[in-house]
Parts: C-alpha cells; sequence; structure tokens
C-alpha cells in the first residue's frame, strides 16, 4: 500500500482477526508498535481505566452541558497519560482533547 492511498487525517492498518482499524497520522510510532509484554499489559490496564472513568464521567446528566465538569475529565485524562509515562509531554494536549472528540462522538456506547 503506497502513501497515496492514505487520506491526510488518518490511515488504515490490519489489526487482529482480519479486522481493519482506522488510527490517527499524527502518530508517529509504526503501527502496530511491537510491545513486550509486561508493555503490553500496561497499555491494556491503562485503557481499562480510562475507558472506565470516561464511561463514570459522561453518566452525569447534561455532562456535555457543563462546561466545568468536562474540563474536570479531561484534566484527569491529560494527568493520567502523564502519569503513565507513555507519550511524549507535548502530545498529551492533543491527545486529551481527541479523546473527549472521541468520547463525545461515542457518548451513546459509553452510557449503556
Amino acid at each position: 500500500m503506497g502513501s497515496d492511498d492514505f487520506d491526510s487525517d488518518s490511515l488504515t492498518v490490519a489489526s487482529l482477526g482480519g479486522r481493519e482499524a482506522t488510527v490517527p497520522r499524527w502518530t508517529t510510532r509504526p503501527w502496530p508498535v511491537p510491545l513486550a509484554d509486561d508493555a503490553r499489559e500496561h497499555l491494556c490496564d491503562l485503557t481499562v481505566e480510562l475507558v472506565d472513568h470516561i464511561k463514570q464521567g459522561v453518566a452525569i446528566i447534561g455532562f456535555w452541558s457543563k462546561a466545568q465538569v468536562q474540563q474536570g475529565l479531561r484534566s484527569w485524562i491529560f494527568q493520567t497519560l502523564d502519569d503513565a509515562d507513555l507519550i511524549d509531554f507535548d502530545r498529551l494536549d492533543p491527545l486529551a482533547d481527541k479523546l473527549m472528540e472521541l468520547t463525545k462522538a461515542n457518548h451513546h456506547r459509553l452510557v449503556r
């Protein structure tokens, strides 16, 4: 697949089970990144922690109309990612913003 096959904002890569996943182009590492078992486990645990906390946050009635509550969740995401020390500090702001965008876009899935 050549570089002309990708749009400017994202790229599609094969994932496990033959399903495809779209990942942001702004990631700088090759996808998928080979990880040691302990790093993979740490990343999985962090992902579960993030999703569980985000689910609790968006379950608040009127979450998307409460800017202060949204900022609290975004700050928690930023701090949690910073504490995990997996991502360069200068990438934390855009990543926290993107996770909030994804949270809003997938609100209906998160509150099931």
